[in-house]
């Protein structure tokens, strides 16, 4: 559960400090989401627990699944995970797994201010990500590699690309409207 609270944490840190930084880094999370959820389109992908439960049978109007999550809930005798991935609107989006792809945003930006601690704990929080991620049984470790990916190639286009094109200028112009 930690992709959402570091992130937020990073972004109310960014608020105070660097609101610059922030749009940045809020404009890369928002370009990797659609990044992701134009290949998901484009490729659609069943998660383990699918096979697992389905074969290979196309269904296409089935609940999600807490898949092994569901020890979790068991765990803490309330249905957390199973509430949340039975409302989820697309089963079919497993490739590129953008759970290991937030944490990689995260890590960079932080890097990128000089949060040297954070960095280390991002790092770690990717590790624990990534391997809850594959555990748990929904996603396999090339899900997790190409949410990898989707995270360095939205950074790469990002940074490179889009930065460069004006669009900073349109931050700028932002950020100095927000101010006044």
């Amino acid at each position: 559960m930690s992709w959402v609270p570091v992130p937020l944490g990073l972004g109310i840190y960014l608020f105070f400090k660097d609101k610059k930084m922030l749009m940045q880094f809020s404009a890369t999370y928002l370009f990797a989401n659609l990044l992701g959820f134009c290949i998901y389109y484009m490729y659609p992908a069943a998660p383990p627990w699918y096979f697992a439960k389905y074969g290979t049978a196309e269904l296409f109007n089935i609940q999600g699944s807490a898949a092994q999550l569901v020890r979790f809930d068991q765990l803490i005798g309330y249905p957390l995970f199973t509430n949340m991935y039975t409302k989820n609107s697309n089963v079919f989006a497993a490739v590129p797994s953008l759970h290991a792809a937030y944490p990689v945003i995260t890590w960079y930006y932080a890097r990128k201010k000089g949060l040297k601690w954070a960095s280390i704990l991002i790092f770690l929080d990717i590790i624990g990500i990534w391997f809850a991620a594959v555990y748990s049984f929904h996603h396999y470790v090339i899900d997790v590699i190409l949410g990898f990916l989707c995270a360095v190639t939205a950074i790469y286009i990002f940074e490179k690309w889009i930065m460069k094109s004006g669009f900073s200028n349109i931050l700028d112009d932002y950020l100095n409207f927000v101010r006044k």
